[in-house]
């Protein structure tokens, strides 16, 4: 993918257009639960419907249990922490709900709440939570206009004109494109705010060069506690302690088995 988004892919390389609508084909499921009332792809996986996967409320539910002041960066395209996160404040579960963070605000979100569904009469979606979520490489439910980023209620631009999601793949720094500059300094300067980072799922690939290096800058020369969430945490626990020296670096079971001993790891850290 970076190749063929640097333009060094060789001879007769895809069109980066063709990458990018096979990507979202792979990630974007077709359909959704009959409680949607929703068929078209288009409007499926919405940014106000919740995300039902019990690991991954159990591991929010614990973080939100314990603090609130909470930033979530990722590099992935799907919209799974939006719906489990919720895009505004909920009782039940209780969340503060998120915000696009990097982004301007207010973000009103493009399209129907629920198309063609009298049952759901609300039509606009604002981001009104208070957890700010960077996403580094791009969103599904992003596209872009004269360079900006519009948000949509649905991964509706994987399916417009052949795939129009705002994606980029793993890329050096001279490579990040300048729609995504204000994500990846709201990343950084929350990275430097915190004292406590959480690692769930990340595991450090070499070509992610940039990603890299905003963790080294933001780590590097003060205390700092990494929980790393991952079957694999050992050997991470290698890699973490060369990126970030300093760092105390804690080992733990991947979801769900991890997330009590993360619990009572944090409310001792917090205390």
């Amino acid at each position: 993918m970076g190749l063929v988004y640097a333009g060094n892919a060789g001879h007769n390389p895809p069109k980066w257009e063709w990458i990018v609508e096979y990507v979202c084909t792979v990630i974007t499921s077709a359909g959704t639960p009959p409680p949607s009332l929703n068929r078209n792809p288009r409007y499926s996986n919405r940014v106000n419907r919740p995300f039902y996967c019990p690991s991954h409320q159990q591991f929010w539910n614990a973080l939100l249990g314990i603090t609130s002041d909470i930033s979530v960066l990722t590099t992935n395209y799907d919209i799974l922490v939006e719906r489990v996160l919720r895009h505004r404040l909920m009782r039940r579960p209780p969340s503060p709900g998120c915000f696009y963070g990097g982004v301007a605000r207010p973000q009103i979100l493009k399209g129907a709440a629920q198309p063609f569904s009298r049952w759901a009469p609300e039509r606009t979606i604002e981001m009104t939570g208070t957890i700010p979520v960077f996403k580094l490489h791009g969103s599904l439910n992003w596209t872009l206009i004269d360079q900006s980023i519009v948000a949509f209620q649905d991964t509706r631009p994987v399916f417009r004109h052949g795939g129009t999601a705002a994606i980029i793949p793993p890329v050096p720094e001279k490579r990040v494109p300048p729609w995504l500059n204000q994500i990846w300094k709201g990343a950084e300067a929350s990275l430097r705010r915190s004292d406590v980072w959480v690692v769930c799922g990340y595991s450090m690939p070499p070509y992610d060069t940039e990603v890299l290096r905003l963790l080294e800058t933001a780590g590097t020369g003060r205390p700092l506690t990494v929980f790393l969430l991952d079957p694999d945490c050992i050997a991470l626990k290698e890699k973490w302690t060369s990126l970030l020296p300093q760092g105390n670096i804690i080992c733990l079971p991947g979801l769900p088995q991890g997330i009590e001993i993360l619990a009572r790891h944090l409310r001792l850290s917090l205390a």
